[in-house]
């Protein structure tokens, strides 16, 4: 893979072929590293290496290698091989390397030729530094490729010898082993009581090992579950084997258990609190987990509507109903933001830009989730559709490190199962609509965002239906955030119970007029609103007669973008919320 990256110190000039031209200097501060580091148990001889360069047509013009052996005070031996017209070694600045035409070309052999006693025999690693400078502009960039190493290495006898001091200090000489010996067989300090039965008997450390007190942990078998579900809980204490639990479960039926992997039904929806001791013969400790399950309400629980629509706007509504998941427990999470969003200033945001893969297994990989509230859908008839925008920027500098993805998944059962197939997957350079950012991302305008939908099938259309983001990083993640979660569907209503009922648009799709029918059941205040994709309400209505009976509202839509819009009823008893296309 090449290896490049761009903010290079400037100074170069565009189609000059004269470093008397160039105004900048070495910068020690912008550099390449890498680290040739012996066998164990081996010395290395290193005789040089050579490898392939190439810059972007704004890129660096100069650079040169230095190395730890004196502190990376001067530049090491230079050469081009084979010569090339495009890249030269100067003699001043000695050992320089210039490219002496403005070429974007891959240009191979720049050798650094090494010699000298501090590259033979030796065995600790030692350290390489490739300086760029005299870019054309901070965009620009500099590549190291097909890096080849050449000297020799062989074997150091006795390396491992603990007075050696090596780092894998393994073995004695005979001679040390009889010392070590009769040093352990001395009475000085007990020594010769360190070896006996009784010591290892009172330590722990014979094939009766001490029986310690244990560290409580638990989890339960899902996060999530609807009001009067079965949750298990599976008992993960540490360190001891444990004689006897005691559970305490808020809102839980039973209350309390002494079982090991207790069955538990909450009386109440919410995030329940659980608390588990566990106890042997050599103590007990105890741990509480805050919000370790969540539980949904036996209706919808987004307001206003059994369909979501949700542009962020309420820090609180965001922290009751939507349930962000840190599975690597690191410093990336969900939050509500006031900082951005694409239909106002409120978002729903990752900052990924925090996440610190390092600490990850297998670096990068780390997973976040974002859960919806708990919604019934079971007046649901067809055509249920959702539709979210999102903005994100990476931090890597080429395509090959956009390895991030986005998924949704939808569930039936409040979340304590998931479709194994996600809805949809966004990936790599397509979930990417900001480009590269080196600083924390936050989008400054609209075009930084894109929109996507999910249709979500008819045997979802029911009670405990919930759906979740879940971000899956890369290597190289940056801020992620998403906005405007909108709901459509063709929803049924009850007419005995409901205060209206049979709403239709039409003509559907419109271009300069259309028209909402509904019937009126009884004398009920209704609201009516048309919103575009983002939430935005576009026109309101507030209808002056609510007697039994068909209604009609005309619709201009002359002046309307082209686009999907919604529209929404909504009374006390129930809501409506039907899509219309203008074209």
């Amino acid at each position: 893979d090449e290896f490049a990256f761009s903010s290079w110190s400037t100074g170069g000039v565009d189609q000059s072929s004269s470093y008397a031209d160039m105004t900048g200097a070495i910068n020690t501060a912008d550099y390449y590293e890498f680290t040739v580091t012996p066998r164990p148990g081996s010395a290395m001889t290193l005789t040089g290496f050579k490898f392939n360069v190439r810059r972007s047509a704004t890129g660096p013009r100069n650079f040169a290698v230095r190395s730890d052996v004196n502190n990376y005070g001067t530049n090491l031996n230079a050469t081009v091989s084979p010569a090339s017209s495009l890249l030269s070694s100067l003699s001043l600045p000695v050992h320089t390397f210039f490219f002496s035409q403005d070429s974007t070309a891959v240009i191979p052999g720049a050798t650094i030729t090494l010699s000298g006693g501090q590259f033979q025999n030796v065995i600790e690693p030692i350290k390489f530094r490739i300086y760029a400078w005299n870019a054309e502009d901070g965009l620009g960039f500099f590549s190291v490729d097909d890096l080849e190493i050449s000297g020799d290495f062989g074997v150091v006898e006795n390396a491992q010898n603990f007075m050696d001091y090596s780092y894998c200090s393994v073995m004695f000489t005979e001679g040390q082993k009889e010392r070590m010996r009769t040093a352990l067989a001395s009475s000085i300090s007990g020594r010769n009581f360190l070896y006996t039965d009784l010591n290892r008997s009172l330590t722990g450390t014979d094939d009766n090992p001490l029986t310690c007190a244990p560290n409580a942990d638990f989890y339960p078998a899902s996060k999530f579950a609807c009001l009067g579900d079965e949750v298990d809980f599976v008992d993960n204490s540490t360190n001891g084997e444990v004689d006897s639990w005691l559970w305490t479960f808020e809102d839980g039926n039973p209350a309390t258990s002494t079982e090991e992997n207790p069955e538990v039904v909450f009386t109440s929806f919410g995030r329940k609190s659980v608390t588990l001791t566990v106890t042997n013969e050599q103590g007990s400790t105890t741990k509480t987990i805050d919000d370790v399950v969540v539980i949904a309400p036996d209706n919808t629980e987004f307001p206003g509507s059994n369909l979501i629509q949700d542009g962020f706007d309420s820090p609180d509504q965001f922290w009751n109903m939507w349930v962000g998941e840190n599975y690597d427990n690191n410093m990336s999470s969900w939050q509500q933001t006031s900082e951005a969003g694409f239909s106002g200033n409120t978002s729903a945001r990752l900052n990924a830009f925090n996440m610190d893969v390092t600490l990850i297994d297998e670096g990068g990989n780390d997973i976040d989730e974002l859960v919806s509230p708990h919604m019934d859908l079971s007046n649901v008839e067809e055509d249920c559709e959702v539709t979210f925008r999102w903005s994100f920027a990476t931090q890597s500098i080429d395509l090959t490190g956009i390895t991030d993805r986005l998924s949704v998944y939808i569930s039936n059962d409040c979340g304590k199962t998931w479709q194994g197939t996600p809805r949809i997957t966004i990936s790599g350079a397509d979930l990417v609509t900001s480009g590269n950012s080196s600083i924390s991302y936050v989008p400054t305008s609209s075009d930084q965002w894109a929109q996507e939908s999910f249709t979500v099938p008819s045997s979802f259309y029911g009670d405990g239906f919930r759906f979740k983001f879940v971000f899956f990083a890369g290597l190289y993640p940056n801020n992620l955030y998403i906005d405007d979660v909108n709901m459509t569907a063709v929803t049924a209503v009850d007419e005995a119970t409901a205060d209206f009922y049979g709403a239709k648009l039409f003509p559907n799709p419109a271009e300069e007029m259309t028209t909402l029918a509904y019937s009126n059941n009884a004398t009920s205040a209704l609201n009516i609103t048309l919103t575009d994709m983002s939430g935005r309400i576009v026109q309101s209505w507030t209808p002056n007669t609510n007697a039994p009976g068909r209604q009609t509202i005309q619709i201009n839509t002359s002046e309307l973008a082209k686009g999907v819009y919604t529209v929404n009823l909504t009374s006390e008893r129930n809501t409506s919320t039907l899509k219309l296309m203008v074209n």
